[in-house]
């Protein structure tokens, strides 16, 4: 009878030590999920697609942050600009990347989903079974290097305080896949931007119909990595509200220093006989 207990004690010995050792393994995969979620966090490069949507699209990049919010970006001569996407959120849930966004001017939201097979030194690499149109089933990959060169919110956020002006205007175009820039004149040469540390930017310049006063545009600013998202509401000096709206700018801050800002405007702006065009805006200090 003893002999008998001992076996049986043994035997449930074994499998206690066989769900301790699941338990081990289940710890270490969610361990690895997690490290997803935070190695993620950061700018990627896009290095190689395959499958059959490859064609092009590696040529972009990706800053993830750690509150669930993208920005992608893509490339015009040798400039990076965000797209006017909104609402671009992610999730992870195991290995599994979920992206959500809304396309400028749409009504409905967009998705698409990859696996995240490995995020190693620098390297992140994905991939994804997409089905064609005719029922086939193909594997699509992604793979991705992490981009340190940026700048980031806290080194913007350092220069940005203080007052404004207009330097220049460039525009960059492509025209039948051939880069053109050109200066063009300010718009507004006489207005002047002001930037504080609390979130506020104001815009003056002359009114049109009484050069006496200023018209002045009081703007919220939002710093996200190295794009400058706006939103303004416009008034006049002498404290009537004439006009009211709400318009949500999106900028990249190219490059800052203690007297000069580069701004491009992130949009895609088709002109006659071009593909598309961006807006780069120099603005000096003001001292």
């Amino acid at each position: 009878m003893k002999t008998t207990n001992k076996f049986l004690a043994l035997a449930l010995l074994a499998v206690a030590m066989v769900f301790v050792s699941c338990s081990k393994d289940d710890d270490s995969a969610q361990k690895g999920a997690d490290n997803f979620s935070h190695d993620i966090i950061g700018m990627w490069e896009g290095v190689e697609m395959t499958g059959d949507e490859a064609n092009g699209n590696a040529k972009a990049r990706i800053a993830y942050y750690a509150d669930g919010t993208y920005i992608h970006y893509r490339k015009l001569a040798d400039v990076w600009f965000p797209r006017l996407d909104d609402a671009c959120e992610y999730n992870i849930e195991g290995n599994k990347l979920t992206s959500r966004w809304k396309p400028e001017m749409a009504e409905n939201y967009s998705s698409e989903w990859w696996n995240i097979d490995a995020i190693n030194d620098g390297v992140m690499k994905w991939s994804a079974i997409r089905e064609r149109k005719d029922g086939s089933q193909y594997t699509a990959t992604f793979t991705w290097k992490k981009v340190d060169d940026v700048l980031t919110s806290e080194q913007i956020q350092a220069k940005l305080s203080g007052t404004w002006t207009y330097d220049k205007i460039q525009n960059i175009t492509l025209l039948k896949g051939e880069v053109v820039k050109s200066d063009i004149p300010s718009f507004v040469p006489q207005a002047t931007y002001t930037f504080t540390n609390d979130g506020k930017y104001s815009f003056y310049l002359p009114d049109p119909d009484d050069p006496t006063k200023q018209r002045i545009n009081t703007y919220t600013y939002i710093l996200k990595g190295d794009v400058l998202c706006l939103v303004t509401e416009t008034l006049w000096d002498d404290g009537v509200k004439r006009d009211e709206r709400s318009v949500k700018g999106k900028f990249l801050i190219h490059a800052i220093s203690d007297d000069q800002i580069i701004l491009i405007a992130c949009a895609e702006m088709p002109l006659i006989g071009s593909d598309t065009a961006l807006m780069i805006e120099y603005l000096k200090r003001v001292e």
